[in-house]
């Protein structure tokens, strides 16, 4: 049993000095994500129980069940596989910039976004009503009341550089976030690449009309909206928070890139793509 995040990542990282031999989380994408920090990049297979109101994680790494009992089944058929039997997936991985006032260097599975989405998700995460997902609309709206777009700077793998105002900055390594939300609907979790959307900075009035578009994955054929692949990826807005897997994660600029195969996953059949 653990105490708090922190103690389960001392406890998790002592248990495999001792020789485990894999780390299993149960729970949502905070869950998740802090078990990331302890394993990727490692080889020690991970498995997930999805339990939480998001689980986009396990949804990415194919490990979403409706019944935590399959799912567990699915743990134990990998734990009697070898290393090299069992699928890997990519990562996303994090960094600040050497300038930085502190040092950030954090794996994610998922997503990794600033603007406004990250705004909601910090007022979301603040609230303790309504429960669950329901505080995310809630959230959205009291956010929208002051919300301006932010002047970003960004920088792709071939060097190509621009600047532009943007209402939402999201860097993908699997296809949803906030729970089922397709914010990247092609994004694939075994290309060894990124997806950055960014949502071009429009009115409040015409945010509001896009951005519910991403819960069904239909907000890219939207004029504001656009997509870019690319391997490594880096990502300034004066002050902006970024937010990963539902975590906080720092402040802007980052060095966002991709990790191929990063992760070992503790289940028998091949990865799910997204």
């Amino acid at each position: 049993m653990t105490s708090d995040q922190a103690d389960a990542d001392v406890q998790s990282r002592n248990a495999l000095t001792d020789g485990a031999r894999a780390l299993i989380c149960v729970g949502g994408d905070g869950t998740v994500h802090y078990g990331l920090q302890v394993v990727a990049g490692t080889g020690v297979p991970f498995g997930i129980v999805p339990a939480g109101s998001g689980d986009d994680i396990a949804r990415a790494a194919g490990m979403v069940q409706s019944d935590p009992t399959r799912c567990l089944a699915q743990i134990v058929r990998g734990l009697a596989m070898t290393s090299r039997e069992l699928p890997l997936i990519d990562l996303g991985r994090a960094t600040s910039m050497p300038s930085a006032d502190v040092a950030i260097d954090r794996w994610f599975g998922a997503t990794l976004y600033a603007g406004f989405d990250a705004r909601v998700n910090a007022r979301a995460n603040g609230m303790n009503w309504p429960p669950g997902r329901a505080r995310y609309p809630v959230a959205m709206l009291a956010e929208l009341a002051t919300f301006v777009p932010s002047p970003f700077a960004i920088t792709l793998d071939d060097g190509t550089t621009w600047q532009q105002d943007a209402c939402v900055a999201v860097v993908a390594n699997g296809s949803s976030y906030g729970g089922g939300m397709q914010v990247v609907p092609h994004a694939r979790v075994d290309d060894a690449m990124l997806d950055l959307m960014l949502l071009d900075g429009v009115s409040r009035t015409e945010l509001l009309k896009v951005f519910p578009r991403v819960y069904r994955g239909t907000h890219g054929t939207h004029p504001a909206v656009n997509f870019h692949h690319s391997r490594t990826i880096t990502l300034d807005a004066p002050g902006l928070e970024a937010w990963a897997d539902g975590e906080h994660v720092g402040t802007l600029p980052l060095a966002i890139e991709a990790v191929p195969q990063a992760l070992t996953l503790l289940r028998p059949s091949a990865p799910a793509g997204s």
